[in-house]
């Protein structure tokens, strides 16, 4: 859920990145969780990807749950629902990436981030769009 953009969407979990039928079947249902990431509960980066668009028209027809991630900013809240329990997030950054820039999908290990992903520009497959986020609050536990 992000407040900010009116996002609520089911996160697809353990989606391969590099399977496009597997992924592309995720896409129509929701948000995919990288099978390469890790779960909210877990000390890790959870890496959530989703498709955007160029025209406000296509959101429905593509299911583009990250139609407006582009307009995130650094303090804004990202909130993750996993297992009944709530998995705050804050935005710290973003970035523009090649597509061939896989660097990011490697298993990161040791700090409890989100990074999501979509297309750059909107409606384009030219790059990817980042956004960085790190965990400010977990089940019973502020951080």
């Amino acid at each position: 859920m992000v407040p900010k953009i009116g996002i609520n969407a089911s996160v697809i979990p353990e989606v391969d990145p590099a399977d496009p039928g597997q992924y592309e079947e995720a896409l129509k249902n929701g948000v995919a969780h990288s099978s390469a990431s890790f779960f909210p509960d877990e000390h890790g980066t959870v890496y959530l990807f989703s498709h955007s668009t160029n025209y406000e028209w296509f959101v429905k027809d593509v299911n583009a749950v990250f139609y407006l991630v582009k307009n995130l900013e650094q303090g804004d809240e990202v909130i993750i629902f996993y297992k009944g329990d709530e998995y705050t997030y804050r935005i710290t950054g973003k970035k523009v990436v090649s597509p061939r820039d896989i660097s990011y999908l490697v298993p990161n290990t040791g700090k409890q981030q989100l990074i999501l992903q979509t297309c750059w520009p909107p409606g384009s497959i030219a790059k990817r769009l980042l956004i960085f986020a790190d965990l400010i609050e977990k089940p019973t536990e502020q951080i």
